[in-house]
């Protein structure tokens, strides 16, 4: 089965170099055809299997001419974070050559060609090895890149890429991760490539001290990133053979925010006062790692946890009422929610309303289907929205 999947990547290949127009004008067929849920031909079933609609693609933050399928849209990197690491490597090491090791779909290669970067890829499963190459033609022909890079197919860790590496500087690494057990490690790439400057990520839900002491070589120099992005879980990004910082960089558009300390006042954080660190804001959406990495303490009551990438914090209102809210629930539509209270709670709770509900969608939601709520019930549960996406929590 999978080598009937190469073959057909090799397909797309060649045409993405041979008549990247044509591909491109095959792409937006099937597009249209997803739309309308009409039968795709059988001439482009091969292809459909890597062509997400535009608006999927939007709103995980990718460009519509990239081709991933479901698996590698998980772990694709999206173009703001991919330009955001591509301008800040460019402005740490200035004028100095990448090779991406493990380049997957070739998404963060694309932002080091828009800036210019004299820049390569590695990459081992020769699927993503021959969609990096399809992704780089179909952004060479739009203009997106002016220069090809090379992609090879190889291991990150064998001879040959260590010969191609002594061409350039800094070595970048977003390995394959399942369950904190990385491919290639970090000891491993470092072993081999501690001559170079070493861009590494991490799983982000690891703890910075747990990798400062894991790894020596990082203590004293490097800089250790956690980025928060809107849709998705943060990025723990290892800059070596740099400072000795760690920055706490929340970036969607409801909280900007920058903190920035030294490896060894990590602890210090411990005793900082929360609320002079964060905006006054009556309800905002913080970034786990920054909650999982020495701000548990000092958050204490404040905050619950409603999903696996967010926390929401109620400042003021929860200080004064010293609420504690369990999580329940998360889902996109009300109907879901609906459900989920029928099934869980049968007519024995009171719901609040609470920030960023349309009162349309509050009373539709008390009033639809005839759904009853007990005002005398001990399940007290609020109900939250933020941007797309409706909480529930049972007040403790």
């Amino acid at each position: 089965m999978e080598s009937n999947i190469i073959n057909e990547l090799k397909l797309i290949h060649e045409m993405s170099l041979d008549n990247p127009k044509e591909l491109i004008s095959q792409i937006n067929r099937i597009r249209k055809l997803q739309s309308e849920k009409k039968l795709i031909p059988a001439k482009l079933i091969s292809l459909s299997k890597f062509v997400l609609s535009s608006e999927i693609l939007h709103k995980k933050g990718f460009p519509e001419y990239v081709l991933l399928d479901e698996y590698f849209l998980s772990y694709a990197t999206n173009e703001k974070f991919a330009a955001f690491r591509a301008n800040k490597i460019s402005q740490i090491f200035p004028g100095e050559s990448i090779i991406d090791i493990c380049c997957g779909s070739g998404l963060q290669l694309l932002e080091f060609c828009k800036l210019g970067i004299k820049c390569c890829g590695i990459e081992k499963d020769e699927q993503r090895y021959f969609l990096a190459k399809i992704n780089i033609n179909l952004a060479h022909h739009n203009k997106t890149i002016k220069i090809k890079p090379e992609i090879y197919l190889e291991d990150a860790l064998n001879i040959n890429t260590a010969k191609i590496a002594k061409d350039f500087d800094i070595v970048f690494c977003d390995s394959f991760r399942k369950d904190k057990i990385y491919s290639p490690s970090l000891n491993e790439v470092h072993n081999i490539y501690k001559d170079k400057h070493i861009v590494y990520e991490f799983i982000p839900t690891e703890n910075i001290s747990d990798i400062l002491s894991q790894y020596n070589f990082l203590k004293n120099n490097s800089e250790i990133e956690f980025y928060g992005e809107k849709d998705r879980c943060s990025r723990l990004t290892a800059y070596i053979g740099i400072g000795n910082t760690i920055n706490f960089i929340q970036d969607d558009e409801y909280l900007k925010i920058s903190l920035q300390y030294k490896h060894n006042e990590l602890e210090k954080n411990k005793t900082t006062k929360f609320s002079d660190i964060f905006p006054k804001k009556d309800f905002i959406v913080i970034n786990r790692c920054i909650v999982e990495n020495y701000f548990t303490n000092l958050l204490s009551n404040k905050v619950f946890m409603l999903d696996k990438r967010r926390y929401l914090l109620e400042y003021d209102n929860l200080i004064k009422s010293n609420r504690i809210y369990e999580p329940l629930f998360c889902a996109e539509s009300m109907h879901k929610i609906e459900s989920y209270l029928r099934q869980n709670y049968l007519e024995d709770y009171y719901i609040t309303l609470r920030f960023e509900i349309d009162p349309k969608d509050y009373w539709y939601f008390i009033n639809s289907n005839q759904l009853m709520v007990n005002k005398e019930s001990k399940n007290k549960i609020s109900l939250f929205k933020y941007k797309d996406m409706y909480y529930l929590a049972l007040e403790k």
